[in-house]
C-alpha cells in the first residue's frame, strides 16, 4: 500500500509513502496534479521490485532525476 501527499505551499515537492518508508521527491515535470499519483505508482512499482530482490536497482537519485526529466514528446 502506498500514498502520495503534497502541500500546496510547496508545489515543487511531493511525499511518497509506502509502509514505514517516506521520502520527498520533486514534482513530476509533466503537467497536471494527477501526475503525482502517476509518479507514486511508478515509485511503488520500484519499491515492490526492490523488496523482491530484483536485480535491476534504481538509486534514489536516479528516481528523483527521472521524475524531473520525464517529458511527453509532441
Amino acid at each position: 500500500e502506498w500514498d502520495v501527499f503534497f502541500d500546496p505551499r510547496t508545489p515543487d515537492i511531493f511525499t511518497f509513502r509506502t509502509g514505514a518508508l517516506q521520502n520527498e521527491f520533486p514534482a513530476p515535470s509533466l503537467l497536471g496534479a494527477h501526475q503525482r499519483e502517476n509518479a507514486g505508482a511508478a515509485l511503488a512499482f520500484w519499491d515492490i521490485l526492490d523488496k523482491q530482490g530484483h536485480a535491476l536497482r534504481i538509486s534514489h537519485h536516479s528516481k528523483r532525476s527521472g521524475l524531473q526529466k520525464t517529458y511527453w514528446p509532441g
